[in-house]
């Protein structure tokens, strides 16, 4: 199975959310595995960046949607769909939301599958590190740079 089978088959855990198309001002900057950065580069015909001046995606078009929907990072697909990200638009899904244990092994799935590592901190959760795989417990409380992401931001 491919990377971007097997990220496919980790989005297919999220709650379906119908978005509306009202959070373009919520877009950027984003963190992604490498794999999905290189998945929207290929889609869009062009890498991954910010507007230096507002700090939104590249990838939104002149509507404010994002044109490589089909194809968007986990970070975007659970905005909406978690008790952490709740859709501040009102776009809810109708199963139940996840919750930040879910989201967060949903994360650290996508890094292992599509390679990098998160801009987020990694929280000193029970819940969630009673459940994450003990390859994983390195990372607990840990803030870590993520590559594609600084690219993205013009920083080496």
């Amino acid at each position: 199975m491919t990377a971007k089978q097997r990220l496919a088959h980790l989005y297919k855990q999220l709650p379906k959310v119908q978005c509306r198309g009202l959070c373009q001002e919520a877009c950027g900057p984003i963190a992604c595995s490498e794999t999905e950065a290189a998945i929207m580069a290929r889609h869009a015909g062009k890498p991954l960046t910010f507007d230096a001046r507002t700090g939104r995606c590249n990838y939104l078009n002149a509507n404010g949607r994002c044109s490589v929907y089909a194809v968007r990072p986990l970070v975007c697909r659970v905005f909406g769909a978690s008790k952490k990200l709740p859709c501040v638009w009102g776009c809810k899904p109708k199963e139940p939301l996840l919750s930040e244990a879910e989201e967060g092994l949903l994360f650290l799935r996508v890094l292992e599958v599509g390679g990098g590592q998160p801009t987020m901190s990694i929280p000193d959760d029970p819940e969630l590190f009673e459940q994450v795989h003990p390859k994983e417990q390195q990372l607990k409380g840990r803030t870590l740079e993520y590559g594609p992401y600084l690219k993205a931001m013009g920083k080496p």
